[in-house]
């Protein structure tokens, strides 16, 4: 589908429904997004096949993403598995991300996944 942008274009503003339809031996993925009134992304379904996700977000009084959460349903040894997820932003006094969090559920629990930190040096 790449090839069909035009990159004088905004993203926003391409005119995907124009794009040929390709299909292919693998699965076709659809995804559906949803914006709010300031064009940001506030929830995204894809589907392949089977498999799904799912994802809502959230945004802070700045309008800078805070939290997502998410269903995937993926195949794990050979079953459909349903898996809640869970995303955290969080930013420094300057408005830079400062890490991200991503958590799972499992059995119930809400287990940290991964923590990405980021350092950042201000020169004055």
């Amino acid at each position: 589908m790449f090839d069909y942008y035009d990159t004088s274009i905004p993203i926003d503003k391409q005119k995907y429904e124009e794009f040929p339809r390709v299909e292919t031996n693998d699965s076709i993925q659809m995804g559906t997004f949803q914006y709010s009134k300031t064009n940001k992304i506030t929830a995204y379904h894809r589907t392949k096949g089977e498999e799904k996700e799912t994802y809502t977000i959230t945004y802070d009084k700045n309008d800078r993403m805070y939290f997502v959460e998410g269903t995937l349903v993926f195949y794990q040894k050979g079953k459909l598995v349903p898996l809640n997820i869970e995303y955290e932003y969080l930013y420094d006094e300057k408005g830079n991300p400062s890490s991200i969090r991503s958590y799972y559920y499992l059995g119930g629990e809400k287990l940290l996944h991964k923590e990405t930190t980021f350092e950042i040096t201000y020169y004055e």
